[in-house]
């Protein structure tokens, strides 16, 4: 009886190991499959090993680490013995000293095991830390080059913050320990230990201590980097950073009065070092500064040489190396010539992407289980010609094919005919019909504007949102799944995949390919986890369908650099380095290097050849189709409106915020069109635009341009509102305010839909109000709007503001700039009174 008690006990603990590592080893083998088919095994093949090889050396250095010191406590025990009860007795036995070891080294194991598993996942930063790189910029506080930031100090701050973790852990189960069995205790009023006790805490107080030395020797490339989140000022190069030098030196003094407690008894210098590195490290991170913080004025805090470099180091973060200027007379038109300016009025989305969907969905024949998910602008015609359209690739939707037939099975959904679909759909972005109805495109329409015939015969088995796997037919095309060959490697997959299905299923035999990943960004995220990607859009080519995304490659620290969120995590370094692409119809694969760029991309190119390739083998069709990155635009007016909050012209107009970006085409562009986009800046409460930036992608990189504010120009009214007044009385359905450059001039407009009545009735537009940032106008389309707008004046002074107003302007802005950093608030208060008096419009009080 007992010997099966055993054998069932070890049975408990081997069958979950068991699964577990089949689990592992499934998926693990699965993947290396799914990358060579797609040609990157090799890659894939060595940043698993290194991932394994990082786990397996975190692993076995914590675990002998934690069971060495708990076998040193171990030692000092001299027994442990545990109450038991029977019937009325109490009896007091002693545990074997064997099992004793045994709970020992398991939780030493265990310990191991919680710090460690996670480990893995270094792979990046650590094959980053080998990039031999010199990037020749430096910070201008420490002089280092700004690739140490990026691939050395992550590296250093990683291996510091597990080490300390493992010195920490042991120290203080070391103490509680000690403390427990009496080793360490208190008697007549000190503190008393054993020989044993004392030589191991002394031992992993002096580790613990130049553990902190370490630390203190990154701490000021940290402050730098922004990983502290304490902003680089006076007191950082007067306080911060002179005083962690000296701090370091504290801990090796420290580190030194801790060995010596092997030779010298008395507790009390170690206690006096320990007390002195911990009193001086709080000093200096916590209460000198806050000190230093209230004495010292703006002016005092700022260090002149970090705030010139300031705008230099933010723009290599965020790639925005922008051509700046003012904006001059972009808020005071000229003129308003509707008929000047319909070639450029031509290109403007009228339609909202919301709105376009829904017409393509009740526009085309679709099965009830198909789909539109979402509409994609891009222009249409690859060659001189530009065509802002929306387009839409059918997908299948699931939850609806589950809606209509319960008894769906898994051969139709993984196998037969929800395993693709056929076709796209469009419909002209700028361009509404007689009736405000949307300009449907019908196949052929679309195939001599794409010039790609037979869209609609090509199954699409890759998309956006295509969640399940699929297993296809024999194919001579590799690129589409991995072969499911033998029943052991179906094992294989179907463990892979959790599905049984692979294995029992008469659908599937040797010849099948099982694909999955079939989602864009999940696939590209698998084929290149150094990159995130985002903004998918699709590029019709003869052959099907290419989806395109970007790769972005972040760092979590930068000198001199704001912050900005991604994805849940705080970053001061975002580049849009790569170009993804997915074949919708094969799942062919490829990255590609932007054109420019960032180091980050550059190192991780040269370190996996196997996996990135050259702007040079960009297919033409993706370069005709080039779109600025959103991800990227939006943190570029993140860092805008932070750099303007800084400025005096933003300060006298209050809280800033940035707009939406407005996707626009360029006729002046080159050849297809790229999607540019647009955004504006506005500060205070009556919303004047401080800034209007456009970021245009071209073969030799991306650009942003940013025409600043002149502080003499009239307030604006919140657009949005303004325009929303102009419509809101027609009622139905507002779309969202874009901002466009057209004619030398800042364009603001919003389109209103009506409500469809019927299920199958089409939105229409009702009508379109326009901003020229200077007057309202609406009309039924937007050339009618703007050609309302002829003859009116701008608001704010009855009409042009006069040339020798705004240099008065000008000077009293002057005038307010001087005096605000001579702290002189009288002047300030008349410079201000004065250019309120000009600003005002008339019979408003000024």
């Amino acid at each position: 009886m007992a010997r099966k008690k055993r054998w069932l006990r070890a049975l408990m603990i081997i069958v979950p190991v068991v699964l577990l590592l089949g689990r592992w080893g499934a998926v693990t083998i699965a993947d290396h499959e799914w990358a060579a088919s797609l040609g990157a095994g090799d890659t894939h093949a060595t940043i698993t090993r290194l991932r394994m090889l990082l786990f397996l050396f975190a692993f076995f250095s914590s675990s002998i680490w934690f069971c060495t010191n708990l076998y040193l406590v171990y030692r000092s025990i001299g027994s442990v013995h545990v109450p038991r009860r029977l019937g009325d007795l109490e009896i007091i036995e002693a545990v074997p000293r064997g099992l004793l070891l045994t709970v020992v080294f398991g939780l030493g194991v265990a310990l191991a095991l919680a710090v460690s598993h996670n480990t893995g996942s270094w792979w990046y930063i650590r094959a980053l830390a080998g990039a031999e790189r010199f990037l020749g910029v430096r910070d201008p506080v420490l002089g280092k080059d700004l690739a140490y930031y990026l691939f050395q100090l992550p590296w250093h701050r990683t291996l510091h913050g597990f080490t300390v973790m493992l010195t920490g852990i042991s120290l203080a189960a070391g103490v509680v320990l000690y403390a427990a069995v009496g080793a360490v205790r208190w008697e007549e009023r000190r503190i008393t230990t054993t020989v044993m006790a004392r030589y191991h805490m002394s031992g992993l107080l002096t580790v613990f201590a130049l553990v902190l030395f370490w630390g203190y020797r990154l701490e000021p490339a940290e402050y730098i980097a922004g990983f502290s989140a304490v902003p680089v000022d006076s007191i950082l190069t007067d306080l911060r950073i002179p005083v962690a030098r000296i701090l370091s030196g504290i801990a090796v003094i420290t580190a030194l009065a801790s060995l010596a407690w092997i030779w010298v008894k008395a507790v009390s210098p170690v206690l006096f070092a320990w007390g002195l590195l911990a009193l001086t490290s709080f000093a200096v991170h916590y209460a000198l500064p806050a000190m230093m913080a209230t004495s010292r004025s703006p002016a005092g805090l700022e260090v002149a040489y970090v705030e010139a470099a300031r705008r230099e180091f933010t723009n290599y973060a965020y790639g925005m190396a922008e051509n700046d200027s003012a904006m001059g007379d972009w808020f005071s038109p000229e003129t308003r010539d509707a008929h000047a300016l319909e070639p450029e009025l031509s290109l403007v989305p009228v339609w909202d992407q919301f709105v376009a969907n829904l017409a393509l969905n009740r526009s085309y024949n679709l099965r009830p289980s198909e789909t539109f998910f979402r509409t994609y602008l891009v222009d249409l015609d690859p060659g001189d010609s530009i065509v802002p359209g929306y387009v839409g690739v059918r997908a299948i939707d699931l939850k609806m094919a589950h809606e209509i037939d319960r008894t769906l099975s898994w051969e139709e959904v993984h196998t037969g005919r929800y395993t693709a679909t056929r076709g796209a759909a469009a419909m002209l972005a700028a361009r509404q019909g007689e009736d405000g109805a949307p300009v449907i495109l019908k196949e052929s329409e679309l195939a001599a504007i794409t010039g790609v015939p037979d869209l609609d015969r090509v199954p699409l088995r890759f998309g956006p949102d295509m969640s399940e796997f699929a297993v296809l037919a024999d194919t001579s095309d590799s690129t589409i799944g991995v072969r499911a060959g033998s029943m052991l490697n179906r094992v294989m997959l179907g463990w892979a995949l959790q599905s049984h299905h692979i294995i029992t299923s008469g659908s599937v035999h040797s010849g099948s390919r099982v694909a999955w990943r079939r989602d864009v960004t999940t696939r590209l995220r698998a084929y290149a986890p150094f990159a995130d990607f985002d903004d998918v859009f699709p590029v019709p080519y003869i052959g099907g369908i290419l989806w395109v995304a970007h790769g972005y490659v972040s760092a979590a620290g930068f000198p001199l650099s704001g912050r900005v969120e991604w994805r849940g995590r705080g970053i001061r370094y975002f580049r849009a380095g790569f170009l993804g692409t997915v074949d919708a119809s094969t799942g062919a694969t490829a990255l590609y290097l932007v054109r420019e760029p960032d180091p980050l991309a550059q190192a991780l190119g040269a370190l996996m050849p196997e996996l990135v390739r050259d702007w040079a083998d960009l297919p033409g069709v993706v370069r005709s189709h080039l779109q600025y990155p959103r991800q990227l635009f939006e943190r570029q007016l993140t860092m805008l409106e932070g750099r303007l909050a800084r400025t005096d012209s933003a300060a006298a107009g209050g809280k800033l915020s940035h707009s939406e970006p407005s996707p626009w085409f360029d006729r002046s562009g080159p050849a297809g069109s790229p999607v540019n986009l647009a955004g504006i800046l506005e500060a205070g409460p009556s919303r004047r635009i401080v800034a209007f930036a456009t970021g245009r992608p071209a073969d030799d990189g991306y650009h942003l341009q940013v025409r600043y504010g002149d502080p003499s120009l009239s307030a604006v009214n919140d657009i949005g509102e303004r325009l929303s007044q102009e419509l809101r009385s027609a009622g139905g359905i507002l779309g969202s305010v874009r901002v466009v450059p057209v004619g030398g001039n800042v364009l603001a407009y919003l389109s209103n839909f009506e409500s469809p009545v019927g299920e199958t009735d089409l939105p229409r537009i009702s009508g379109v109000a326009v901003g020229w940032l200077g007057g309202i106008a609406g009309g039924a389309d937007l050339e009618a709007a703007v050609q309302s707008l002829e003859g009116t004046e701008a608001p704010g002074r009855g009409g042009r503001v006069e040339p020798g107003v705004l240099e008065e302007a000008r000077h009293w802005f002057k005038e307010l700039d001087r005096a605000r950093r001579d702290a002189d608030w009288a002047a300030f208060g008349r410079a201000w009174t004065n250019l309120r008096r000009l600003l005002m419009p008339p019979g408003s009080g000024r």
